[in-house]
């Protein structure tokens, strides 16, 4: 059988037909945005590209052609999608996107028609898991992982001295943490740690993470307004992931040293205290973007990065060093806030900076920005203010300013 043999015969709806030519279109659905004064354009990928096909197609060859071409029309005028088979990608369901016909007197008895089927395959009815509900459990795993590994790599039954040098590296961290959060959580308590516990020790650590975690129900990704949500749990959960990427990075994982075993011992128990301090704030971050409300896919996308980055650093880290159940974790955790995040971008309003040449109000900015429409002007220049925190809305300094594309 040669390769022509096995090429199906074209047809939709059971409707055979023949075709003269066959495109296909896919890939990556992005939008380019030009704005005034902006240093460069900027580029939107609103997710995966619906494939569709158009076809040219040929009716006729026999007396009957005008009868099959009415009935041809009819079918492509029904609605709801069908079942179309094609020569190259097989059968799938598909629904007519559009239609022309055309006739010519050079070709006396054959109709054409250009059709164009976009795929639109049956939605699974097994029931779904939210995104921000996936990145919780992975985050809760990954907290369960970091202290398995920490039990094993961390020693209690040391020197005083070793207990003391635990003791101040972590108290170190919960500084850290409590002036990182300080702007968005004043109440924060460290707890008073156990270091010669493992287990408690280890619990006390990860509470200390969680315990910031105390938002109201996780959010479905929602469409983000023109300006900054202002509900508490939003603004605040934000602010936090941000704030726990910043001390994740400040806890330093340094190589076991020491001439003696007991200074071995103190460098070995400090490894496993930032180790596990940044993989609890890095799984306490996730944790907060699953409840977190983007003002823009820009935003949205800086957050998603930097957490991307510092766990993929960390993963490798813990593998290294044998926390082999945190480098699992990790995986699966950064695989869930790629997911979460990229679930919402389409639906985020798109910004740019821009020059801001001369000193002018935030509603002749805005004026200037996006035309004259009084509503839009107000709006707009209200968006203006809270985006860039302005202080004084009667003068905007001469700065580069975060402003909206999607008008």
């Amino acid at each position: 059988m040669t390769f022509y043999d096995r090429l199906r015969k074209a047809s939709f709806k059971g409707f055979e037909f023949s075709l003269s030519d066959e495109s296909k279109e896919f890939g990556r659905d992005v939008v380019k945005h030009k704005i005034l004064n902006a240093s460069a354009p900027s580029y939107e990928d609103v997710g995966q590209k619906e494939t569709s096909f158009t076809l040219e197609i040929a009716i006729g060859g026999n007396d009957n052609f005008l009868e099959d071409a009415q009935a041809f029309e009819a079918l492509l005028s029904e609605k709801g999608s069908g079942r179309l088979v094609l020569p190259h990608d097989g059968e799938m369901t598909a629904v007519v996107t559009s239609a022309r016909r055309r006739t010519t007197t050079k070709e006396i008895g054959i109709v054409y028609f250009t059709v164009t089927f976009d795929r639109d395959e049956e939605k699974n009815d097994t029931a779904t898991v939210s995104t921000s509900t996936i990145l919780k459990q992975r985050s809760n795993t990954s907290f369960n992982s970091a202290l398995t590994d920490f039990t094993k790599s961390y020693r209690a039954n040391v020197p005083d001295f070793v207990h003391n040098a635990s003791l101040t590296e972590i108290n170190g961290i919960a500084t850290d943490l409590a002036l990182a959060i300080s702007r968005v959580k004043s109440d924060f308590i460290a707890p008073d740690f156990n270091v010669e516990n493992t287990a408690v020790f280890a619990d006390q650590i990860v509470s200390m993470f969680q315990g910031l975690l105390s938002f109201e129900a996780p959010v479905n990704y929602t469409i983000a307004t023109q300006s900054a949500s202002n509900t508490p749990t939003a603004n605040q959960s934000l602010e936090i992931a941000k704030a726990l990427i910043d001390v994740a990075g400040t806890a330093q994982i340094e190589e076991v040293a020491g001439a003696t075993a007991t200074q071995s011992l103190r460098s070995s128990n400090s490894q496993a205290i930032h180790v596990m301090a940044k993989v609890s704030a890095l799984s306490a971050a996730a944790d907060a973007v699953s409840y977190a409300e983007f003002t823009s896919k820009e935003e949205a996308i800086t957050v998603r990065d930097d957490l991307l980055s510092d766990m993929g650093e960390l993963r490798s880290s813990s593998g290294a060093l044998g926390w082999n159940d945190s480098y699992i974790s990790l995986g699966g955790l950064m695989a869930a806030v790629n997911d979460d995040i990229n679930t919402g971008l389409g639906r985020l309003p798109s910004t740019a900076l821009v020059q801001n040449n001369s000193v002018l109000s935030s509603l002749a900015l805005a004026y200037r920005l996006y035309g004259h429409d009084l509503q839009n002007v107000v709006s707009k220049s209200d968006d203006l203010i809270k985006r860039n925190r302005v202080v004084h809305p009667s003068f905007i300094p001469i700065q580069d300013l975060e402003v909206l594309i999607d008008a």
